[in-house]
């Protein structure tokens, strides 16, 4: 049985393969698909992209990089995945997880700080079973049970870990974001309902989001 030490191990090579594809697929976008998901999230202005922190900025190009979709309806991961060379078994394999990838909104029922987990409940899916998510930052947070967060969850085999941009909000908005987003979305004209939700939510986040709390 692997123990825990090798699933943090595991979990940081994961993160910084994960880093480097992240460098890679930037190459492959153009400047008018950078626009148009600016646009989506609503931080393009004029054309000037607005950002109101640096993680915002992060979660854009987590955005442009996993919900975003071309004019062929793939994500930037497929295409580099379609058109690339010299590609790894664990950059595959790291892709393959991305792709097959779901984001969804979670209260967070759970926290283990030594296993460096925190158990999530679906919000948007009352038949999905809870989920041990790898978190070692949200883990460590003494409030975090006070917290519903809209994060991707990429799935391995040994753990399940987010994208790393993650929406954090007050438990206390929880009843106003599930009335909102889904009116969100239907004003969200680009993408499928994927992206849509995405962006719905990251527009949610700058008005109702904790952004006092960095996640990255």
């Amino acid at each position: 049985m692997i123990n825990q030490n090798e699933i943090l191990d595991g979990y940081q090579k994961i993160r910084r393969i994960g880093t480097d594809l992240n460098s890679k697929y930037l190459k492959f976008f153009n400047a008018q698909d950078m626009r148009i998901a600016g646009r989506a999230l609503g931080i393009l202005k004029g054309k000037k992209m607005i950002f109101s922190s640096e993680e915002d900025m992060i979660r854009y190009y987590d955005f442009l990089i996993n919900d975003y979709k071309d004019i062929n309806g793939k994500n930037i991961i497929q295409t580099y995945k379609d058109k690339a060379k010299d590609i790894s078994k664990e950059e595959i394999s790291i892709m393959d997880a991305s792709i097959n990838s779901s984001a969804s909104l979670y209260e967070i029922v759970g926290s283990d700080s030594q296993r460096k987990e925190i158990k999530l409940k679906n919000l948007l899916n009352d038949k999905a079973k809870n989920i041990n998510l790898l978190d070692i930052k949200l883990s460590s947070n003494s409030l975090i049970e006070e917290l519903i967060v809209y994060t991707r969850v990429i799935t391995f085999p040994e753990f399940n870990i987010t994208s790393g941009a993650a929406l954090l909000f007050d438990n206390s908005h929880r009843d106003k974001i599930l009335n909102k987003y889904t009116q969100k979305m239907e004003k969200i004209i680009i993408g499928d309902k994927r992206t849509q939700q995405a962006a719905a939510f990251f527009q949610l986040y700058q008005k109702y989001g904790c952004q006092n709390i960095a996640y990255q």
